[in-house]
């Protein structure tokens, strides 16, 4: 998708019809502000003594937020191009291919495991889709669903096939293990009805919001909640997304502009053993941190399982500010639309994927939900029917 981004921009540029939106800028000044701050922060980390070599790796994280302008320039200039309907047509057809790839690894067959850069090491636990992180398959089926969905509100069909397409979608994801998943799913929709709906609405739709409960909270009591307290007492993912967290505030208190996209390797060890000494106190027991303490050791994949809470660990107030802004004008964008129906949608999905890269996913190359941005803006457009 970068490179496609690059290319479709520069073919535009060429015939001088490149259009620019709020949000493709906001990336692009967020991308110069990081990166000088990145490297004030690096060449007094050298000043102090420490080594140069990290100007390579702070460019390079940095790169991100770039290939995200892109990214959000290019499918603005699409729509406007070509049409929202033809694009979430196009969308419709990526859903249809998800929900393939998806059968196909619910059959066990490993026909598309070339696509990524390694194979299974058991296919049948966890379903991956095209995504380069096994967590990310959840939002992506979900973000892409939606989006399939509002397509199917341009041309018109009937109440009765967009429920049967809402259900199948929820049974069809039901199929891909995500305990943060689904519990964002419950906490979406329950949002969403508080935001989208006066007061009658809700009280009309109370029977069905009580259904919906019910089944959510048996879905969660008994599914969800055993695998929870298995994570806690026999695997460490869930230690080290709970200390990874709580370093987030830990390190917007002590570095209020970020850990720079390259020395962030040199001071986010303490903070994770500052970290768990703290949670330990409070707790009172001790949880497993051999995930954590091997990530602290060697370095590798040194971080925290969540997109937007990494970028503040890297970027401090700065960060903070730019998704203040990104998402209030998102949701603004949101709120302007005149369809009920949209507007639900959009909200839902936009919520879904606001706490998912919070609490669970990193975003680095998760770039479909950069599309919610450049179409929040056309549906916007009230003269725009879709």
């Amino acid at each position: 998708m970068p490179i496609t981004s690059i290319a479709i921009i520069f073919l535009m540029s060429i015939k001088k019809k490149i259009l620019f939106d709020r949000f493709s800028k906001a990336f692009f000044i967020y991308f110069i502000i990081s990166l000088t701050i990145s490297f004030i922060l690096l060449f007094y980390y050298t000043i102090q003594g420490g080594e140069l070599n990290l100007i390579g790796k702070t460019f390079r994280a940095s790169m991100y937020n770039l290939v995200n302008s892109f990214v959000v320039l290019t499918a603005y200039n699409i729509i406007n191009r070509f049409g929202l309907n033809e694009f979430l047509k196009y969308s419709f057809f990526l859903y249809l291919t998800l929900l393939l790839w998806l059968t196909l690894e619910l059959l066990g067959l490993d026909l598309l495991n070339f696509f990524h850069a390694y194979e299974y090491l058991n296919h049948t636990i966890r379903i991956r889709l095209s995504t380069s992180e096994v967590s990310q398959a959840y939002p992506l089926f979900i973000i892409v669903s939606c989006l399939a969905y509002l397509y199917l509100n341009t041309i018109k069909v009937s109440y009765f096939l967009k429920n049967a397409f809402i259900l199948f979608v929820l049974l069809a994801s039901s199929q891909i293990i995500s305990k943060g998943g689904i519990l964002v799913l419950v906490s979406s929709i329950f949002l969403t009805y508080l935001i989208v709906f006066n007061i009658k609405r809700i009280i009309i739709w109370i029977p069905i919001m009580v259904i919906f409960l019910a089944i959510s909270m048996f879905l969660i009591s008994d599914k969800i909640v055993p695998m929870i307290l298995a994570d806690i007492e026999l695997y460490t993912s869930f230690s080290t997304r709970l200390v990874g967290f709580m370093s987030i505030f830990s390190s917007l208190w002590t570095y209020p502009f970020g850990q720079g996209y390259g020395t962030y390797i040199v001071y986010l060890p303490e903070v994770f053993e500052n970290m768990i000494r703290v949670i330990d106190s409070y707790i009172g027991f001790e949880l497993n941190y051999n995930e954590l303490n091997t990530i602290i050791r060697t370095g590798e994949n040194l971080g925290v399982k969540s997109g937007i809470g990494f970028q503040l660990i890297q970027t401090g107030i700065v960060g903070l500010i730019f998704y203040i802004y990104i998402f209030g004008k998102l949701f603004n964008n949101i709120n302007r639309i005149d369809s009920l129906h949209i507007k639900f949608t959009m909200y839902f999905v936009s919520l879904f994927t606001l706490l998912e890269i919070i609490f669970f996913v990193n975003f680095e190359v998760f770039y479909i939900y950069l599309l919610l941005f450049p179409i929040s803006v056309v549906l916007s457009k009230r003269k725009v029917k879709v």
